[in-house]
């Protein structure tokens, strides 16, 4: 008897935000799709790095802020969906996808699960590659700013002070070569 009622207590439960966990269910799936669609966008720009391709990278770099925007967006559905499904469900204090598992029917449960999985393996590897990146561009900036400070040496005559104190100039320790055919 008194299985039979947690069973009809657990149905009760599960029907009370049955349509929330289906839309927070979709909403997650949603943001999985479009935080592949940053992953893939940031392997091109690897590529367009590399390849030193600016105008395309410019290009890349605008569908990938839509898709940020996109992503920030969806996030707040996902935030407002679970805080609705939790005041439904009662829950009080931080609403996490481990806290809302615990009430919904075994196939929400195993829906959730697979969203959260997903979501963080493709996260993991969006932030690998952000960092791979970023190390490839901290690298050419600091060849860049290596080549022009050599230019200027060569450029620039170097200064020192005379054995009498005043400042003398001395030349210029290289030589740029201008050849015309």
């Amino acid at each position: 008897m008194a299985s039979r009622f947690n069973q009809s207590a657990n149905t009760a439960r599960d029907d009370v935000g049955s349509d929330l966990f289906d839309g927070l269910i979709a909403v997650l799936h949603e943001e999985a799709e479009i935080h592949r669609a940053i992953l893939l966008a940031t392997v091109k720009e690897r590529e367009l790095i590399l390849s030193s391709a600016i105008e395309d990278l410019y290009e890349n770099n605008g569908r990938k802020e839509t898709l940020v925007l996109k992503a920030k967006m969806i996030n707040e559905m996902r935030t407002a969906t679970a805080e609705r499904l939790a005041r439904r469900l009662g829950i009080d204090g931080s609403i996490t996808l481990s806290k809302l598992l615990d009430h919904g029917s075994p196939q929400q449960r195993k829906s959730l699960e697979f969203c959260r999985a997903s979501l963080r393996a493709i996260l993991s590897e969006l932030a690998e590659l952000n960092a791979s990146n970023r190390f490839l561009i901290d690298s050419s900036l600091q060849f860049i700013e290596k080549s022009i400070g050599f230019i200027g040496q060569l450029l620039s005559p170097g200064s020192t002070y005379s054995h009498l104190g005043s400042l003398q100039l001395s030349t210029p320790q290289g030589r740029l070569l201008s050849e015309r055919g």
